[in-house]
């Protein structure tokens, strides 16, 4: 009960840090856009995009009048119905350039709106070459009234250091969807999640030490068909609403909200089957903690998730480990505690 009694504290504090540091960015804001909807399988930055709908709507009182993905967005339907808005571009990890075309978008708007305020959502940094970040200061510089919001101390830091605008420090925006209520009885003893994409820093090799304990898996999707189906609805809608008005841009907005609460609940469901959990996805930890699931953590290629961890209130559900070794010795001791 005290474990529980800690983690629903550091929960409800992080939570609370990140409606107050992100409140007066939302003071008297008027009309806003959301961009870089994330309409892919990744589960946890559909948890951004939700935590970020929720707190936004707490904080201003009403919905976007505009909200796009990177290949549904068009200029001309953002002016057409937000004017000049304030710009929120979505939080999450890909700013710098492990992800170039996030980042390619991200640089695109602040060029092309230099009219309006732009507040990038809280984001890891992290540039692998010195030259793009510096071209990302640049464009940085140029814009007038634009805040970056980050969720670690080194983010900030980096920040502060290179780049010319308003800096910001809270935690993730997933943190607006606490809690989470209770989910049904576990029906697994261990889920392995771990990535499959460039963030990773396992080899072939190093993930063979895994099998030791079960066969890993990533985030599971929900099928190429259906996102390129949406993917082709939301380019309709977004063509149309530059005529067609408040009707259509209501339409688009439920379309998205949906579409992330079904991959979210998924993830969910995914999560909450295991009695503990082993990953390298900083959203599995956030998710496993709202759900209250013991878990170790190993880290990703740059260290994004024991930065997030080491900058906020710890609720003693997640244990960082550094190596795949000694995260399976830890964990067969905890099936082996579990099963005696």
């Amino acid at each position: 009960m005290i474990q529980a009694n800690a983690a629903e504290d550091a929960i409800r504090t992080s939570a609370q840090l990140l409606k107050e540091r992100l409140a007066p960015l939302f003071h008297d804001s008027g009309p806003y856009a959301m961009l870089d909807f994330p309409n892919y399988a990744n589960v946890g930055d559909s948890a951004i995009y939700l935590g970020q709908r929720r707190l936004l709507r707490e904080l201003t009182g009403y919905d976007p009048d505009y909200v796009s993905s990177m290949r549904s967005h068009s200029d001309t339907g953002l002016r057409y119905n937000a004017g000049r808005p304030l710009i929120l571009l979505t939080g999450g990890g890909n700013f710098g350039d492990l992800w170039p075309r996030h980042q390619s978008f991200r640089e695109h708007i602040l060029r092309d709106y230099r009219d309006c305020r732009i507040v990038q959502m809280p984001q890891s940094i992290h540039f692998q070459d010195v030259s793009a970040r510096d071209a990302c200061a640049r464009v940085i510089a140029a814009h007038p009234d634009f805040t970056l919001v980050v969720r670690d101390h080194e983010s900030h830091a980096l920040a502060q250091a290179h780049f010319d605008c308003k800096v910001v420090m809270c935690p993730d925006a997933a943190l607006g969807l606490a809690p989470i209520p209770t989910q049904p009885p576990k029906t697994r003893d261990i889920l392995l999640l771990i990535r499959d994409d460039h963030e990773s820093r396992f080899t072939d090799q190093e993930r063979e030490i895994l099998t030791a304990l079960g066969q890993s898996e990533d985030w599971a999707s929900g099928g190429a068909e259906t996102r390129a189906r949406l993917d082709r609805l939301i380019e309709k809608l977004t063509r149309k609403s530059t005529r067609a008005g408040s009707l259509l841009r209501n339409q688009r907005l439920a379309t998205y909200d949906k579409w992330a609460e079904t991959r979210l609940a998924r993830g969910i469901a995914q999560l909450s089957a295991a009695r503990f959990i082993l990953t390298d996805r900083l959203h599995v930890h956030i998710i496993a903690d709202l759900l209250g699931i013991p878990h170790l953590v190993l880290d990703n290629s740059y260290g994004k998730i024991s930065n997030y961890i080491n900058a906020w209130p710890k609720s003693g559900l997640a244990q960082v480990v550094t190596d795949l070794p000694t995260a399976v010795r830890i964990a067969r001791e905890r099936l082996q505690s579990d099963a005696a």
